[in-house]
């Protein structure tokens, strides 16, 4: 197949054909990828996202490394459907990234929980495996803001029977309470001979250093941890009862506790105006006194 004998880009949401209205809770969805692999011969790669809720996103970006010198490329057919790729350094079809950063936006789909959305992208390189650094995020308006994480070191060292992952916090604030998962393969285990300072590992199928997750799935939760300010990386290392893969999959990174509703300008009696960068309230927000104390009016989410 040549150089530009592209395939059609595909957007896997589910074969329901059910429609999916957007979430109207407070909280953010979040994400896995599943896959990530770049076909050198053919100049693409492949990445496969995963919502994994609570709420359905129906605008989200996805962004990535590749190889420091290299750009992902804007020529026919290999920006997604319904996808914009940024930041270009020209407008016209053979035009690339001004840097081997990548970000993908789409400004207007829906992904609702559970469903996967997979996506082609090509480059000016045919030398890597994989995109690096991939970070997913619900951009979707009226949802609360949390911090978002990146993964920038995932590997597993079987001689030593242990695995070192590092994440790396993009805020917007300093990060206390953050819980990592992964999967190792099927029939391995995390094992509580070591854990992490300050981390607890779940589920586990008994108690003291012999005990293992009961499944491949691995939970790694800090509470109260000295914080990790915003663009600092902190690196872990865990262990299995295996000695042979050499990566943990699906790794996400999340910090429920920094959840908070976006600032809203206020717009006495009428519908919120966005703030930034979005909307506080789901219906209206009214311009009212502070109880008990003098002072200016403050903005109160109706509904």
């Amino acid at each position: 197949m040549g150089r530009f004998r592209f395939l059609g880009l595909t957007a896997l949401l589910g074969a329901s054909g059910f429609f999916f209205a957007e979430g109207t809770a407070a909280a953010t969805a979040t994400f896995t990828v599943t896959k990530n692999v770049y076909n050198g011969p053919e100049w693409w790669g492949t990445i496969t996202i995963k919502n994994n809720g609570p709420t359905t996103a129906t605008s989200f970006v996805v962004e990535f490394d590749i190889p420091s010198g290299y750009h992902c490329t804007a020529e026919p057919e290999s920006v997604p459907p319904g996808a914009t790729l940024s930041p270009l350094a020209g407008v016209s079809s053979p035009d690339h990234t001004v840097s081997n950063h990548c970000v993908f936006t789409w400004p207007s789909k829906t992904l609702a929980p559970g469903q996967s959305l997979t996506f082609n992208y090509s480059t000016d390189t045919q030398n890597f495996s994989a995109a690096s650094n991939v970070t997913v995020t619900d951009t979707t308006e009226g949802d609360q803001v949390c911090n978002t994480f990146s993964v920038t070191k995932n590997v597993y060292d079987g001689p030593e029977w242990w695995g070192t992952i590092r994440f790396k916090n993009n805020g917007p604030q300093p990060s206390s309470n953050y819980v990592v998962e992964f999967d190792v393969p099927s029939g391995v285990h995390c094992t509580n001979d070591y854990v992490p300072p300050g981390a607890v590992l779940s589920p586990l199928n008994g108690t003291g250093s012999s005990a293992r997750t009961v499944s491949n799935h691995c939970v790694f939760t800090w509470t109260n941890a000295s914080p990790l300010a915003v663009g600092s990386s902190k690196t872990f290392n865990y262990s299995t009862d295996s000695q042979s893969f050499s990566k943990a999959n699906n790794v996400t990174v999340s910090d429920p506790s920094t959840c908070e509703e976006p600032a809203c300008i206020p717009n006495n009696e009428g519908p919120c105006q966005i703030g930034n960068p979005q909307a506080c309230c789901s219906n209206f927000c009214l311009c009212l006194p502070p109880i008990g104390q003098p002072g200016p009016d403050v903005c109160v989410c109706a509904g």
